[in-house]
Order: C-alpha cells, then structure tokens, then sequence
C-alpha cells in the first residue's frame, strides 16, 4: 500500500469491508422500520383522536338528562315567564327548545325538531326559543315548528347552556327537562309527553266506552 507521504492513494484504501457494510445496511434497515413505525402511531393517533371528537361532537357535553341542580325545576310553573311568547292556547304539552344564535349545536337541533314535527302534532307543540333569532330572520313557523325570541327568557328560567329542552304540560307545569345536543335527546323529552298524554286517555272515564258512546258524552 502506498503511503499518505508521497500525495498518492491507493483505490483499496477507500473500500469498506464486510462487518462495516453490514453494520451499515443495519442501521438503514433500522432507521426505516423506525419511520414506518412513527407513521404507524401518528396515523392511529389521528384516526383515534378524530373519532374521539366525532363522538363528542354527537354525544355533547349531558344529553336529555334530568339532574336536581338543574332549572327550572320538575313541577314548577312558568307560565309567569313563558307567557311573554304569546302562544296560542292550547290542550296540547309544549317542548320548549331554547337556542343561541351563535350555538353550532343548535342548528342540528333545530333540523330533528323540524322532521319530529309531523309525527308529534296533536301531541306536543314544539317551540324553538332564541335569545336572538339567526342573522336574516326567521318566519314564526319552520316546516310545523314554531320559532320565537326573548332575549331574558333563558336568564328568567336559570337555563346556563344550550341547547335545553324544557317539557310542560297545557298547564305550564315543568314535566321534564335536560341538555338536548341531538336528536336522541329531544325525542326523550317528546317521549315524556307521550307518556302523560297516554296516562291521561287511559284515566278519562271516556276510555272504555263506545265510540257512539263517546260521540254522545261528549
């Protein structure tokens, strides 16, 4: 082998030996199968942490859930409060569906409302209440359900967060009442009323008789 004195190398002296490219293809392999692998983790990470917000993004925060702290409380009467709407009198229960103008939940709400409509009327009455109604307006009924705005109503009833549903019977008495951030949740409360009205046709002395006989009692 020629020596580094005389400025001349010899073309063997660059050559890597076995053990060396070994070692090194060792390091390649390993460095590569570490990327896959941090790919791997992010990907399940990502796929992981978005089907967490899409769960949340449907469940929210309480759901149609009634809990002793919340207002206003089971078997109040608001009608003291709920009387600024001016509805028009009715025998029929009334879901009360309190929304805010900036709420991104509330507008999915207001969608399952509307399709409820048709298979509760003559059951309930379905109101959507905003503190403010949408940039652009609103008419008074959308598709069956009826939209109105108090700006005090949510503060008056003690209401903190929405979407809520508040459930009264023809008498403005508090039947039930929870956080509503999908459909499930408003067909809860609609189902509760559904309730009160079968036990009320089951307790009316007129359930057992007759049509004609109704028709004549009547």
């Amino acid at each position: 082998m020629t020596g580094y004195g005389d400025g001349k190398l010899d073309a063997t002296s660059f050559q890597v030996s076995p053990a060396g490219r070994r070692q090194r293809s060792a390091m390649v392999i390993w460095a590569t199968i570490n990327s896959i692998g941090l790919l791997l983790l992010a990907n399940v990470l990502y796929v992981a942490l978005r089907q967490i917000g899409l769960m949340l993004g449907r469940l929210g925060p309480v759901g149609a859930r009634s809990t002793a702290d919340l207002s206003p409380r089971i078997g109040e009467y608001i009608s003291q409060y709920t009387a600024r709407i001016a509805l028009e009198q009715s025998d029929l229960s009334t879901l009360y569906l309190f929304a805010g103008r900036s709420c991104s939940v509330c507008g999915a709400v207001r969608e399952a409302a509307e399709a409820l409509v048709p298979q509760w009327r003559g059951v309930v009455r379905i109101v959507m209440i905003y503190d403010k109604l949408p940039i652009g307006g609103s008419p008074p009924k959308s598709h069956g359900l009826i939209l109105a705005e108090d700006t005090a109503l949510r503060g008056d009833l003690g209401i903190g967060f929405v979407p809520f549903g508040v459930l009264v019977d023809a008498g403005e008495k508090v039947l039930a009442r929870g956080l509503v951030n999908e459909i499930s949740h408003v067909e809860s409360l609609l189902e509760a009323a559904g309730d009160l009205a079968e036990s009320a046709a089951s307790a009316s002395p007129l359930a057992d008789m007759p049509a004609a006989e109704v028709a004549k009692a009547r």
